[in-house]
């Protein structure tokens, strides 16, 4: 009595396997044309995924053109996004890290003045860079810490040319000065830094902006800055200079799960 198709499968699919072998003896195929008969077989199973059950080439075509775009389009636009968010929280966390280089290299240099000045050490440098009337005066009521503050404005402003961001020749070259041009520089460069990570927060906590408005506002902001080092910085993350792929392997794994479904329809029979 002739059963279903449905019945003969069910049959075949509960042998052990190797018995028809076993009992037929082994296939006189090699393993590249087994392997041929398998991808065969598996693109059967795709056209009908794909195509409907008809599996007609015109919609497995069409239907797996669509899906690999959709798979690499959305691949790629999520993987731009994700680079972008961690290159902006890399260069907030490169530049909290440059600031507080600085500062210890600010707090290594005042030791050395005080230690050869003693604790007037500012009063001695102005004494020596700046023109007597160059020199500001202690306003009334104002503490000797707050004068000292407004003291190094004046020096660091005298020092440091703010068009370029740069030590002045005239203290840079001087043997007698290049270590007040040095503290100055780093004030300065300082200064400049905490400005900048105070707007890079600013950016990256606005809920308002995109991935790619908070990277362009950022990359604005670094242009503008003075701090050779935090645009330097800026532009080797961009580029993979600094902490290369630093989120790649984080990231390609999440869009490899997220995209799985996707890929399983795509399959492995050469699309």
């Amino acid at each position: 009595m002739a059963q279903s198709e449905e019945y003969y499968r069910a049959a075949a699919h509960s042998l052990r396997e190797g018995f028809l072998g076993s009992q037929f003896g082994q296939s006189n195929l090699d393993q590249a044309e087994v392997s041929r008969i398998h991808r065969i077989e598996a693109f059967k199973e795709n056209a009908i995924l794909l195509a409907g059950d008809d599996g007609s080439v015109a919609g497995v075509m069409e239907r797996s053109a669509q899906a690999a775009r959709s798979v690499s389009e959305t691949k790629n636009t999520k993987s731009e996004k994700a680079r972008r968010s961690a290159n902006n929280m890399l260069y907030l966390d490169l530049l909290q890290q440059q600031s507080a280089a600085l500062g210890r290299e600010i707090a290594n240099l005042e030791a050395n003045f005080e230690a050869e000045h003693g604790d007037a050490w500012r009063e001695t440098i102005a004494n020596e860079i700046l023109d007597p009337d160059e020199i500001p005066q202690r306003r009334e009521g104002e503490s000797m810490a707050d004068y000292r503050e407004r003291l190094e404005d004046v020096l660091i402003e005298k020092m440091i040319d703010p068009q370029t961001g740069e030590i002045r020749p005239e203290y840079a070259n001087n043997p007698e000065t290049a270590e007040y041009a040095k503290w100055a520089m780093a004030e300065y460069d300082k200064a400049e830094t905490d400005e900048l990570i105070d707007a890079t927060r600013e950016i990256e906590n606005d809920p308002s902006l995109s991935t790619e408005e908070k990277y362009q506002r950022t990359a604005d902001a670094v242009e503008k800055s003075n701090v050779s080092e935090a645009q330097a910085l800026f532009n080797n993350i961009e580029t993979g200079a600094i902490a290369e792929d630093v989120a790649a392997a984080r990231i390609e794994s999440e869009l490899d799960t997220q995209i799985a479904t996707n890929d399983a329809a795509l399959g492995n029979a050469g699309f």
